[in-house]
């Protein structure tokens, strides 16, 4: 699953603007449920497009640094079953705090 562009576009059109606004006096407090390897956290938060998220992902190398950093300041929590996509996302600086659980 990649998120796809309408969902960044429409994230940058209703949300942005408010987020920014937010972000100039704290960090914004960003929760990505059921995160896996967060590719909707490297969209919305990273402004990453599809083809920038996918690239990302061709080669062990690539993937363990976001290929462009955060639009604002955040504090991102991602929530998932799979401690490794948690560990992963932590320790690539994806996300800042993680909650291993199911979420079923």
């Amino acid at each position: 699953y990649v998120s796809d562009n309408t969902s960044l576009a429409q994230f940058d059109r209703l949300v942005l603007p408010w987020v920014k606004t937010v972000a100039e006096k704290r960090p914004v407090k960003i929760v990505d449920l059921c995160c896996c390897f967060c590719n909707t956290t490297l969209a919305v938060v990273h402004g990453m497009s599809s083809t920038e998220i996918i690239e990302c992902w061709s080669d062990s190398v690539k993937c363990h640094v976001p290929t462009k950093p955060r639009r604002f300041p955040a504090e991102v929590t991602g929530f998932d079953i799979s401690p490794n996509s948690l560990g992963y996302a932590k320790n690539a600086g994806i996300l800042d705090n993680i909650v291993c659980m199911d979420l079923n």
